[in-house]
């Protein structure tokens, strides 16, 4: 990008490349001067504009959130992984006289969206990568000490490849390389009463939540991290085209690109996971990418902190034993997905709650997991629906005895009634009239 005229600011940092411009300041790459001599390469952002103090504050934020994480952080290979702040202020003087500045570590590999071409990252670099970033938010997730002596988790509310930069760039990509987070602007502390905060972020990356419920937690951090995993491991990002053809000028936060987001989680069943070459032979690596990518919250992990845990036993760097589910469990899962597949029906997208239903329906009969007496009864219904849906009327019913058989509950007992309705035989009466006996599975 273009120079500056080697602009002295504030006396000792001499502004010489432009790096980017956004809707709040310009980043420049510059000298820290020292008895005339540098010292040492950084990064300053200056605002766009004269600030008053109250101003530069918010405009900054995020400065100063970081400056309390890594002061407040005890592990030395959490806190390299924060990029530095070495110096904030107004100008005095000068052309930047009255605008904010804040000076921060220069990282010179610049971002990891620069890494993502369109093609699949190998799955060691992809892992050395990730445990880097989850362990960074995982950090920001056990939150920082406030004023009365209490954590307060950090939600960093716009995880994405062009906020991870690459500090040490090797010339192999390999295991050399140091990443860190960055662009904590939208950064915001939870509190412990409500446990979740204002949604924010950018859209390709944001979770379900964000848009049918306008806030976002730990678990919406845990969404946008595993879109960044499925996207270096597959080399695309499920979101990206979403909405292309509502017009450019339209505001992207419009209720009909909204809704386009929203439709589109509903939908993806993020099936490259089970293609992709390197993950073949992963299947407990792809059940935590999953998970991280389950659409209701509460089947997801509750933050990065618990993520990290899995992640570390799926990959071996843990002799705990085999992956466990921590927080949800199987059954819970299961409802979750089921969930899903109605509400998709409902869309009148038939194929992805199909495919939903095959998940769920898979994980239900793993004895396993899910003994008879938590076999869900839902799982049946909805999956002897769909097949119904479809004109498959005799595997419909071979599903439908063997849940009946398996677990007598209310969503065996509708599952054999509509295969029964489905034939006008005057039974269905008597299963529909046993269900109304049986407790909701929720």
């Amino acid at each position: 990008m273009g120079g500056t005229g080697d602009e002295l600011l504030m006396g000792r940092y001499r502004l010489y490349e432009r790096l980017g411009q956004g809707g709040f300041g310009t980043v420049y790459r510059a000298d820290q001067m020292a008895f005339g001599q540098p010292l040492r390469e950084v990064a300053v952002k200056v605002s766009n504009r004269p600030l008053t103090a109250s101003e530069a504050r918010a405009t900054f934020a995020d400065a100063l959130l970081l400056a309390r994480l890594s002061d407040d952080c005890g592990d030395p290979t959490i806190r390299s992984r924060l990029v530095a702040i070495h110096d904030a202020g107004h100008c005095e003087e000068g052309r930047f006289e009255g605008r904010a500045y804040c000076v921060m570590e220069l990282a010179r590999g610049g971002s990891l969206r620069r890494r993502l071409t369109g093609r699949p990252l190998p799955l060691k670099q992809t892992l050395h990568y990730m445990s880097q970033i989850v362990g960074t938010v995982a950090y920001m997730h056990q939150g920082v000490t406030d004023g009365d002596g209490e954590r307060r988790p950090i939600v960093h509310r716009d995880v994405k490849p062009s906020n991870v930069l690459i500090a040490r760039a090797d010339a192999e990509a390999g295991a050399g390389e140091q990443l860190k987070l960055t662009d904590f602007g939208l950064a915001v502390e939870v509190g412990p009463m409500l446990g979740w905060a204002e949604a924010g972020g950018t859209l390709c990356y944001m979770a379900p939540e964000c848009f049918t419920e306008k806030r976002c937690s730990p678990a919406t951090d845990v969404y946008s991290l595993g879109l960044l995993f499925y996207e270096m491991l597959t080399g695309v990002h499920p979101f990206e085209a979403v909405a292309a053809h509502v017009h450019s000028s339209m505001d992207e936060r419009a209720p009909e690109v909204e809704e386009a987001h929203t439709r589109a989680r509903q939908r993806e069943t993020f099936g490259l996971l089970d293609r992709a070459a390197e993950l073949r032979e992963e299947p407990e690596l792809r059940a935590v990418i999953r998970r991280c990518l389950e659409p209701e919250e509460a089947a997801r992990y509750r933050d990065a902190r618990d993520l990290l845990a899995d992640l570390e036993r799926a990959t071996g760097e843990d002799e705990t034993g085999p992956l466990l589910p921590r927080s949800v469990s199987a059954r819970e899962r299961i409802l979750a997905l089921v969930e899903r597949g109605w509400r998709l029906r409902e869309l009148g997208e038939r194929e992805a709650a199909r495919e939903v239903a095959d998940r769920a329906m898979a994980m239900n009969r793993d004895r396993a997991s899910v003994s008879e007496e938590q076999a869900v009864g839902e799982a049946y219904e909805l999956q002897v629906r769909l097949m119904l849906d479809e004109g498959q009327v005799e595997e419909a019913r071979l599903v439908a005895n063997e849940g009946y058989r398996r677990r007598r509950c209310r969503g065996t007992c509708l599952a054999v009634a509509m295969c029964l309705e489905e034939i006008n035989s005057p039974a269905a009466r008597a299963f529909r009239a046993e269900a109304r006996t049986h407790p909701p599975e929720r």
